[in-house]
């Protein structure tokens, strides 16, 4: 599949009603009507006469209305302005209409995925209109506010702040006036944020707020089109991950490069660091093609002119590159180079080219090592913004709950960023001494590395009693944060990691399929989709629900209508998929134990279904 992509002033509560009027906000009124229904003009006196005020022309309508139901291009950014935190994103009814409705457990901030909407018309946008609404659990109104906000590389590039302070203006519409649009069209978004709620600073929850009627206009205030069936690319990560390793310890070591259908250019001309590559290596790729592929060609190797992770495109089938869904970064391995090549690095030539069955360009090559990506559920969660400049510590006091959820088979996260990518743990208190957890050779110790991305990072309950010992209670009572450089900590988690597996040589079944709670739709099975279904392959799903979770249903199965993945959804407890919340993944085995091995007896169909309203736009099989 070639996926469509979807990576502030705060004002007190007592500010909130006196003086939020002039925060900046444009706001768009209704014009005045003679009583039955026909607008007037508004008029000027100017001396003796009067001058007519007529608004300029625009174009009537709404780039995103949310009538189709559809939000899959929506979703969270916990970084661009810092300690904001996840919230539930759906469409629902409201003020007369369908609108997205953002339920926030904290400050939020959700994302458009402005390249994958817009397309080419990307860096026309000149100003975008937002309509928001405020509803509360009490059912009262209470005032709030917060940003509009062009972000980019998990920063802002431009803010903008927007209030609603009067219950009579609720909801409003605002107007963000783009400085430079082609932010847009290099991966950046446009963000609305909620950061200050007077419910909140009175001990009450966040107030669920809604988005509707969002206005791309161009210079001439001609309305752009959106493709609201593109899908968003979660912004703490920068990228679309699926299928893929994360790598660890990474370094960019690659140069950018360009070429047409079937011709190669060097990408990697390192001599010493490809001759040190070893197992568990793996080389990332950042780039685009005509037609979303794209291999390594090792042109200097012992072993000859050898193509690496071309699969099928050259006839040979030889093996096949990871790629991601959206077609814009592959991962090959040093065992898939080794298999052609050898297994010494020193033959394989000083240099490394790419190649693509059609135009293509490289932007970036990156190497690392093999590490796993998965879905992450927090079972605690301590808060609060942290940070400091290289080899500078700080950060939470572990609550008691915090240390009661950390027992084996538990992982803690990070969701971050730091200059140079990486972020490790301090034990400043513990009974061992004070110990760096996850350091690796930063600081010369080659103890082990945390997994980390950039902008997530993971380290094992393992990980850290090897240092510390089994015993939690001699942990001390802070964990704190350190990176050789400037870095950011927004959350510190405790909780559960179930893996994702990277997957290549897929079988792809493309088209949209969408249903409400506890409804089924999906695909008939190709025979070749069936044939893949093997040992050791697993199922990827491209979706979005409104709660999160997805799983499949196998409605002609010998076996009788069944479910697979669904865990205790529906009172089975049978075991959950492993779902990202736009991405998920079930194994065969998974499969097998509730249908069996054979894969003829699976039936000709496979459906999808979620406790919500739930969007499929993809599934695939690939091997691991």
């Amino acid at each position: 599949m070639k996926a469509k992509k979807l990576a502030a002033v705060l004002l007190s509560g007592a500010m909130v009603v006196g003086s939020l009027a002039g925060c900046g906000a444009t706001e768009n009124t209704t014009p005045e009507t003679d009583g039955e229904g026909t607008e007037t003009t508004g008029t000027e006196e100017a001396g003796t006469g009067e001058t007519e005020v007529t608004a300029p022309e625009v174009e009537e309508g709404a780039s995103i209305d949310f009538e189709d139901g559809s939000c899959s291009f929506v979703g969270n950014d916990i970084t661009s302005v810092g300690g904001t935190k996840n919230a539930a994103i759906a469409v629902a009814d409201y003020n007369g209409s369908k609108a997205l409705q953002v339920t926030p457990e904290g400050k939020s901030d959700v994302a458009f995925q402005m390249d994958a909407l817009l397309g080419d018309n990307a860096d026309k946008v000149a100003s975008i209109d937002v309509t928001i609404g405020l509803e509360s659990a009490d059912g009262a109104f209470h005032a709030a506010s917060g940003s509009l906000n062009v972000v980019a590389d998990g920063g802002q590039v431009q803010s903008q702040s927007w209030s609603i302070y009067l219950e009579n203006a609720n909801p409003r519409t605002f107007t963000l006036k783009v400085d430079d649009a082609s932010v847009f069209a290099n991966g950046g978004n446009f963000t609305v944020a909620l950061l200050d709620d007077n419910q909140a600073n009175d001990g009450g929850a966040f107030a669920t707020y809604y988005i509707d009627n969002v206005v791309f206009r161009d210079a001439d205030g001609k309305i752009l089109e959106a493709d609201t069936s593109a899908e968003y690319v979660n912004a703490a990560t920068g990228k679309d991950i699926s299928n893929l390793f994360m790598l660890e310890n990474a370094q960019e070591v690659g140069q950018g490069n360009s070429g047409g259908g079937w011709s190669q250019a060097d990408i990697f001309s390192d001599a010493e660091l490809i001759s040190a590559m070893q197992p568990g290596d793996v080389l990332e790729i950042s780039y685009a093609s005509e037609t979303g592929n794209l291999w390594v060609v090792m042109n200097a190797s012992a072993a000859g002119w050898m193509r690496v992770g071309v699969g099928d495109c050259d006839g040979s089938g030889q093996q096949y590159a990871y790629y991601n869904n959206s077609r814009n970064i592959i991962q090959i391995t040093y065992e898939q180079i080794a298999a052609v090549c050898g297994e010494d690095a020193s033959t394989w030539g000083g240099n490394i080219q790419a190649e693509s069955d059609g135009a293509w360009e490289v932007f970036s090559v990156t190497l690392g090592q093999q590490g796993q990506y998965g879905a992450f559920s927090p079972a605690v969660t301590l808060e609060g913004s942290f940070s400091g400049g290289g080899w500078s510590q700080s950060g939470p006091d572990m609550s008691e709950e915090f240390l009661a959820a950390l027992v084996p088979g538990t992982a803690i996260e990070v969701t971050y960023t730091s200059e140079t990518g990486e972020i490790w743990l301090v034990f400043p208190d513990s009974a061992a001494g004070w110990m760096r957890v996850g350091v690796g050779d930063f600081d010369g110790s080659g103890q082990g590395y945390a997994s980390f991305d950039g902008s997530k990072a993971y380290i094992t309950y393992e990980t850290i009693a090897e240092i510390l010992g089994d015993d939690v209670s001699t942990w001390g009572g802070r964990v704190q944060l350190e990176a050789t450089s400037n870095w950011e900590a927004y959350t510190v988690s405790v909780g559960t990691m179930a893996p994702l597996y990277a997957n290549n040589h897929q079988v792809v079944i493309e088209g949209s399929f969408s249903g409400g709670g506890w409804s089924q739709d999906g695909p008939e099975m190709s025979e070749e989709f069936l044939a893949a279904l093997v040992p050791g392959s697993v199922i990827n799903i491209s979706y979005a629900s409104e709660t999160g979770e997805i799983w499949l249903v196998f409605p002609d199965s010998a076996a009788g209508w069944m479910r697979v993945g669904v865990g205790d959804f529906d009172g089975s407890g049978q075991g959950y998929a492993t779902c990202t919340g736009n991405y998920a993944q079930i194994t065969y085995e998974t499969i097998a134990e509730i249908l069996g091995d054979d894969v003829s007896a699976w039936g000709g169909r496979v459906q999808f279904e979620a406790t919500s309203n739930w969007e499929a736009y993809s599934i695939s099989v690939g091997q691991r």
